[in-house]
C-alpha cells in the first residue's frame, strides 16, 4: 500500500540489500563513528568500490596519495623499505581503512601496499571528498574530528614504543 506513494527510485533504494550491508559495514569503520544514515549515505555514494587480486600493488612508497583505502573483503600488506631492506608494517583485514594521511594532504606515501588476498576496497578520493565537505559541512566536522582521534592515538601508540625501546637499550 504504501509503496505506490513512494517515487520508484525510493522504492528501489530502499529494498537494494547492498546499501543496507553497505551501510551495515561502513558504521563499524572508526572514521564514519557519528554520522548520521543521511551523511553516511552521502559519503558512501561518493566512494568508488573496486575489487582487487592477489599480488596487485595499491600504491607504492613515494607516490602521491590521492585516495584513502577501505578494505571491504582479503587482506592488505602494508610495507617499507629502507635501502635493500623490505620491512612489513602490518597485514590489514577487513573493516581497515589506510591511506588516511592523503585526506589531509597530497604527499608522498610513507609506505607501499600490496594485496595478498582477493578481494574489495572501497576508495574515497581527496577531490571527491573535499566537494562533499564543500557541499555538507557537517559531514566533514564529523570525519576531520574522527580523523584528530585516530591520529592522536597513533601518536600515543609511537610514543608509547619508543618509550618501550629506551627502556630496552
Amino acid at each position: 500500500m504504501i509503496a505506490r506513494w513512494l517515487p520508484r527510485w525510493v522504492w528501489r533504494w530502499f529494498r537494494n540489500d547492498h546499501h543496507w550491508e553497505a551501510l551495515s559495514f561502513f558504521r563499524g569503520v572508526p572514521i564514519f563513528q557519528g554520522l548520521t544514515s543521511r551523511q553516511l549515505g552521502r559519503v558512501m555514494m561518493a566512494m568508488q568500490r573496486r575489487p582487487y587480486h592477489a599480488g596487485e600493488i595499491l600504491f607504492e612508497e613515494g607516490q602521491t596519495g590521492r585516495a584513502v583505502f577501505i578494505l571491504k573483503s582479503g587482506k592488505v600488506e602494508l610495507s617499507r623499505t629502507s635501502g635493500h631492506t623490505r620491512r612489513v608494517l602490518g597485514v590489514l583485514t577487513p573493516g581497515q581503512m589506510f591511506g588516511e594521511m592523503a585526506l589531509l594532504e597530497q604527499m608522498q606515501r610513507t609506505a607501499s601496499a600490496t594485496v595478498l588476498e582477493d578481494g574489495e576496497i572501497y576508495l574515497l578520493y581527496t577531490a571527491t571528498l573535499d566537494n562533499l565537505i564543500h557541499q555538507y559541512p557537517n559531514i566533514g566536522v564529523v570525519l576531520l574530528r574522527n580523523m584528530a582521534v585516530m591520529l592522536s592515538a597513533l601518536l600515543r601508540r609511537t610514543n608509547k614504543e619508543l618509550d618501550q625501546r629506551a627502556r630496552a637499550a
